[in-house]
């Protein structure tokens, strides 16, 4: 992996990645037919990489429910920058294209090594499948926001009662204050 790194200009080890996932509705059956079609329509997002715009390879992966690719640069700086244009390019030919189909975006955080790219790829998806569930009207979902709000539902649920009494309990006693 190291070596085919180098020569595409990539450090694995020292240079920052950030996975991108592309997936169509979890009910919806998806094709290779679709996948394609998406790749095709997604390729001039891949200019808007730091060091993606100088791969001529193809950079997008298929999986389960859609494609994914990595966005990748030398410094943190130029992913984030990086990252902001990707979504709104993304997002502009989604809607023009594909104006049916609620196609997701998922974002991890950005990551650097071999174990870190593959960290970035799973938690985009995660990402995703947490989006589904907790915020179906979202469609860019960043991993570090859906972990937050899937730890607060997990909290809610398992300790909601106590939560809501606690709560009343406060609101009462700010009441006989005044």
């Amino acid at each position: 992996m190291e070596s085919t790194g180098r020569q595409l200009g990539i450090d694995v080890n020292h240079d920052y990645f950030l996975a991108i996932s592309f997936l169509y509705p979890s009910d919806m059956v998806v094709s290779c037919e679709n996948k394609c079609r998406l790749m095709e329509l997604l390729t001039p997002v891949l200019s808007c990489g730091p060091l993606n715009s100088t791969i001529d390879s193809p950079q997008f992966l298929a999986c389960d429910k859609g494609i994914l690719f990595f966005l990748m640069a030398h410094t943190k700086e130029e992913l984030l920058n990086a990252n902001v244009q990707v979504c709104e390019k993304a997002i502009r030919l989604l809607e023009e294209n594909f104006p049916d189909t609620f196609i997701r975006i998922g974002i991890d955080t950005i990551e650097n090594g071999l174990s870190g790219i593959e960290r970035s790829y799973q938690n985009s998806i995660h990402a995703i499948d947490a989006g589904e569930q907790f915020k179906k009207e979202r469609r860019i979902l960043d991993f570090i926001g859906m972990e937050i709000y899937s730890a607060m539902n997990a909290i809610v649920l398992a300790h909601g009662q106590t939560l809501i009494s606690t709560i009343l309990l406060q609101l009462s006693k700010e009441k006989q204050r005044r």
